[in-house]
């Protein structure tokens, strides 16, 4: 039987395929030793899902914009989310501002 181009390459891409996917599940298996614990922690989280704030990048900021320097980012994410707090509770309520 002879092998067209077309054959050929569904061949190969189906063994590659097999071979990707024995690699993937390989890496994936369970039992493997997991890294040791860094002993001072993680010092950028707070928690598993949360980013301390301190620990963004401060960007200088340019001379145009100097003037915005001192708000205070902390502040203001505060009063958004009272603000956004105040909202869903209204929200609940069944509150409707039309």
């Amino acid at each position: 039987m002879m092998r067209t181009p077309l054959s050929r390459t569904l061949a190969f891409t189906a063994s590659f395929g097999f071979l990707l996917a024995l690699a993937v599940l390989g890496a994936q298996a369970p039992g493997g030793t997991p890294p040791p614990p860094n002993p001072l922690g993680d010092p950028l989280l707070e928690s598993p899902e949360h980013v301390r704030e301190d620990a963004f990048y401060k960007v200088p900021l340019q001379p145009e914009d100097r003037k915005y320097g001192d708000i205070d980012g902390m502040r203001m994410k505060a009063v958004v989310r009272e603000a956004a707090t105040i909202s869903q509770r209204d929200k609940a309520r069944g509150t409707l501002w039309t």
